[in-house]
């Protein structure tokens, strides 16, 4: 027996949206320009912590739960391997490149502080170039690596990059008056294009102070007996060769 064949409704196609809305935003979106990867790898990056900063820190992220640890006794094993390796660092160091990170006064100070801790303990002699440019330091970021100086924790320093960033005219002459005590005496290139203050103070107390070791006298090399004359002056002669003299009434020869 044939049996009839049921009625089929076709399916319709759905009417077009006109404005569809639009799908979320992806999270976590996959970066696949070099240049994006360059950047968000810089926006992660933080200043150097001090060993006490960084054991303080592990020590209240293991208590709140946030930071896990096998064990709550290798907080103080962790916090010892981070001073050692910081110290050996800071030791060997050469360039501290930290350009371009959207830093301000906050990390600045920090990385100061970091500075000025490894400094107490040994290191910073080997640092010869510091480039902190392209970021958003103002003059409290500058007073604080001035007061580094002035402790001559930067006295090996050859190179500061401080351009595009944002000291005023007041973190300039803190600057200069750093250079002018020779609190700087190894530094000849500061770079501070790029900021809202003059950079005029800071090189002309570089000039001065150039001007100022080209006139001095090579402390290597005393002045000839001539040389003291025409100055006024007569030359060294030691109590028991002026008693010899004075005992044969010899004259003090000059050379």
């Amino acid at each position: 027996m044939i049996h009839p064949s049921p009625d089929v409704t076709p399916t319709l196609p759905a009417k077009p949206t006109l404005n569809p809305t639009p799908p979320p935003p992806n999270p976590n979106p996959t970066v696949t320009r070099w240049q994006e990867v360059k950047d968000r790898g810089r926006a992660q990056r933080a200043p150097p912590r001090t060993p006490d900063a960084f054991a303080e820190a592990l020590r209240i992220g293991v208590e709140l739960g946030e930071l896990q640890v096998p064990q709550k006794e290798d907080v103080a094993l962790i916090s010892r391997i981070y001073r050692d390796a910081f110290t050996t660092a800071m030791q060997a160091v050469t360039e501290l490149q930290n350009p371009f990170l959207g830093w301000g006064d906050v990390a600045g100070i920090a990385l100061c502080e970091g500075l000025a801790h490894a400094h107490e303990h040994g290191g910073l002699q080997k640092l010869k170039r510091l480039d902190l440019k392209g970021n958003r330091l103002g003059d409290a970021t500058v007073n604080h690596l001035v007061n580094l100086a002035h402790q001559y924790g930067l006295a090996n320093l050859e190179c500061l990059s401080l351009g595009s960033n944002a000291i005023s005219d007041q973190g300039m002459r803190s600057l200069a008056s750093a250079v002018a005590r020779g609190s700087l005496p190894s530094c000849t290139s500061i770079e501070l294009a790029g900021n809202p203050g003059s950079a005029a103070p800071v090189q002309e107390a570089l000039t001065q102070r150039q001007k100022s070791a080209n006139a001095s006298p090579d402390p290597a090399r005393p002045p000839r007996a001539a040389e003291q004359a025409r100055a006024g002056t007569s030359p060294t002669i030691s109590p028991l060769r002026q008693k010899a003299n004075a005992l044969f009434g010899r004259k003090p020869k000059s050379s």
